[in-house]
């Protein structure tokens, strides 16, 4: 990488670079270097945010997703790629998830690619058609962006949470959103994780949360009341994303 030169050290040599130009010939030219350094941070930034999306690939790979969702996620890779490029994330957000929905897989399918070394392979006793998601995503394969672990609302009750969240405009997860962040990450080797954009049904109060169990061997899913004290005594967070392809229906 070539050392970046002083602006003195510019200045005088687009000076003797420039020397004969005409005004307008400078400007256009100034235009043009503008615009060619913006297409090479952002190339450079695609190319970055690809080796991402292949190593979440790998993951799912390794963790038995059949070869055609991955087929099909890879001919979103060049449209993903365009999308993140030019989209601002904090430091210690996730630049962006693949999620596999409940149509393609289902819950129980999904929990099997939660892998906790210490614990074991993901399994749970729930009723997949108990739970109600409060909010509309795509039964496609989709993507989320800016993902936020939930390391920010730990110990929080749900209900709090969950109102920061979105006084802030951003989006809680569903269960497939919060199961994929459990795949491709380590976050539950910190913290639980609350699916806040899903209740139970009859139960508006009752959300789902995602946690490994030391004693049953496990990954859990089970119902956590948005006002229970139990998140100051565990360390329960509620994760976010600035944005979900599924807001935008693919046909």
């Amino acid at each position: 990488m070539s050392q970046k030169i002083s602006r003195k050290d510019l200045v005088n040599q687009a000076t003797i670079l420039l020397k004969g130009w005409s005004d307008d010939e400078i400007d256009n030219a100034i235009i043009e270097v503008k615009s060619n350094l913006k297409e090479k941070a952002l190339e450079q930034r695609k190319n970055g945010f690809g080796k991402l999306f292949d190593a979440q690939q790998e993951i799912l790979k390794i963790r038995g997703c059949p070869e055609e969702i991955l087929q099909m996620f890879n001919e979103k890779r060049n449209k993903v790629l365009e999308k993140a490029s030019v989209m601002h994330f904090f430091q210690e957000h996730i630049p962006f998830i693949p999620i596999i929905p409940r149509s393609f897989m289902g819950i129980y399918g999904l929990m099997s690619m939660v892998h906790r070394e210490e614990v074991g392979t993901a399994g749970g006793h729930l009723d997949p058609n108990e739970t109600l998601t409060d909010v509309s995503v795509s039964e496609n394969l989709y993507f989320i962006y800016g993902i936020e672990n939930g390391s920010k609302t730990i110990g929080k009750a749900v209900g709090v949470a969950n109102h920061s969240i979105e006084t802030t405009g951003r989006l809680s997860l569903t269960t497939e959103e919060g199961l994929s962040l459990c795949i491709m990450t380590n976050v539950l080797d910190s913290h639980s994780v609350n699916c806040a954009a899903v209740s139970r049904r009859g139960d508006s109060l009752a959300v789902l949360s995602i946690f490994a169990s030391a004693k049953n061997k496990k990954v859990v899913l089970a119902w956590n009341n948005v006002n229970s004290e139990r998140n100051n005594d565990q360390k329960f967070g509620t994760p976010s994303c600035a944005e979900r392809d599924g807001d935008e229906k693919e046909k």
